[in-house]
């Protein structure tokens, strides 16, 4: 499923806004070598442990946006550090799965960004019991956030918790389109919002 953006190239007149917005965006962060979007994060982790780490409940059939950015929380993580939400399960029936939107930041197509959601489940002990990364997505849109990438997750029957974090680790690029059908990758970033929900499947 292919979703228009952005028109590009932009015109004339945008020209000069564009470079300026380049250079400013330039000096603010920088791009491995993988093209994954570098932000420094902050040395210091929130905690050493799952148990230490504050968890939001989730309601049933209900989006909760999160956001992860500069002043969340960090925690070293099996594949790096990453800003992360926790949450607890819902008691909804099983099977379940977890459905979210991972929305594309960037005011133009060169600049577009996402941030690649990593999902680890833990049990009522806050023991890992599944893990879920880069799962298939389709693009969609909504009129007033713009672009996302949507998807969907099991959630093993004995999990009681779910951690949202991200990984700087190489990966390739989700793509969008400009309306003349142009790709552009959206490069994988640490930081950006998403929706999540959780429901029966």
């Amino acid at each position: 499923m292919i979703e228009r953006w952005i028109e590009w190239p932009p015109k004339r007149e945008q020209w000069l806004a564009f470079c300026l917005l380049f250079a400013t965006l330039a000096g603010c962060a920088s791009s491995s070598s993988s093209g994954r979007r570098v932000e420094p994060l902050p040395n210091a982790a929130c905690c050493a442990t799952f148990e230490e780490m504050k968890y939001s409940a989730l309601k049933p059939e209900a989006e909760t946006s999160l956001d992860l950015r500069k002043g969340s929380p960090v925690y070293s993580f099996d594949e790096g550090r990453s800003y992360f939400s926790a949450f607890d399960l819902p008691a909804t029936p099983t099977p379940r799965k977890l459905v979210f939107k991972t929305f594309v930041g960037g005011m133009m197509l060169p600049f577009a960004t996402v941030v690649r959601p990593y999902f680890l489940f833990l049990d009522d002990a806050q023991n890992p019991v599944g893990k879920v990364q880069d799962p298939p997505v389709f693009t969609g849109s909504d009129f007033f956030r713009g672009v996302f990438f949507k998807g969907e997750v099991e959630v093993p029957p004995e999990a009681k918790h779910v951690i949202i974090y991200t990984s700087d680790k190489p990966v390739t690029p989700w793509t969008v389109y400009s309306e003349n059908g142009i790709p552009w990758p959206a490069t994988p970033s640490m930081t950006g919002n998403l929706l999540i929900k959780v429901s029966s499947q």
